[in-house]
């Protein structure tokens, strides 16, 4: 889900971006390019990846322009804010809020333990 911090003046674009790239078969590409954090999240950088990635670039800036997925990354936002997400990354077990990312023996613990919660009702 998309859960662009209000803080980040850029994470916005960033996010409708991923969508954009999405409609075109690159979000994964896309994505994993804008978390390795080497182009920026500036209009110019969300061009020039796309650009990188052999986007179709009017689909693309016409997407961005009019914020074809505003209202459905709105709506993940909100969905996030239920169970009391405030940040990224964060996950949502069985109720619990797991923020930051633990350690995988860690983290199969708290999702064996939801699983085992869900199993029991």
């Amino acid at each position: 889900m998309d859960f662009p911090l209000a803080f980040h003046a850029n994470a916005m674009n960033a996010a409708l971006a991923a969508r954009c790239a999405r409609k075109q078969g690159q979000f994964w590409a896309y994505h994993d390019a804008l978390l390795s954090g080497s182009s920026g999240l500036s209009k110019p950088a969300l061009d020039q990846l796309a650009s990188t990635l052999c986007l179709h670039p009017a689909s693309f800036d016409r997407c961005l322009e009019h914020r074809e997925y505003a209202s459905a990354i709105e709506s993940d936002i909100a969905e996030g804010r239920q169970p009391g997400v405030s940040g990224t990354p964060s996950f949502v077990v069985n109720g619990k809020i797991v923020v930051g990312t633990p350690a995988l023996p860690e983290f199969e613990r708290i999702v064996d333990a939801g699983l085992a919660a869900q199993a029991r009702k």
